[in-house]
């Protein structure tokens, strides 16, 4: 009624319930941004990653996407390296309750609030 929306919003990578033994290296996640929602919150980000173990990313770029960076949430054993997150909205990195994750190498830039970024 009124003014109702809807939009369909995914993360570009997602994954959860219980997996192990995860690589996502070597790829490029571009969001055009501009052209979608923002997607921001639990159970978001341009990377979901939930409720898994021995998860590695490395050399990831995630680019131009509308909502939070890759969001990493009740992991273990986790490893974040050589990555490179720009142009989006939210944070550039969340570690969300993950056990000691080894977070190293990573360029996080041009970053923006999604309250900044709406209707862009």
């Amino acid at each position: 009624m009124g003014d109702s929306t809807c939009a369909s919003l995914f993360p570009i990578l997602h994954r959860r319930e219980h997996r192990g033994n995860v690589v996502i290296e070597n790829v490029a996640l571009d969001g055009n941004g501009k052209q979608n929602e923002n997607l921001d919150g639990n159970y978001a980000g341009c990377v979901f990653l939930q409720d898994c173990n021995r998860i590695a990313m490395r050399k990831v770029t995630a680019r131009n996407y509308n909502g939070e960076r890759p969001e990493l949430a009740d992991l273990h054993d986790v490893t974040v390296e050589d990555c490179h997150s720009h142009d989006n909205t939210g944070l550039g990195l969340h570690p969300a309750a993950v056990a000691a994750p080894l977070i190293r190498n990573n360029l996080v830039e041009r970053t923006t609030s999604a309250s900044s970024s709406a209707g862009g």
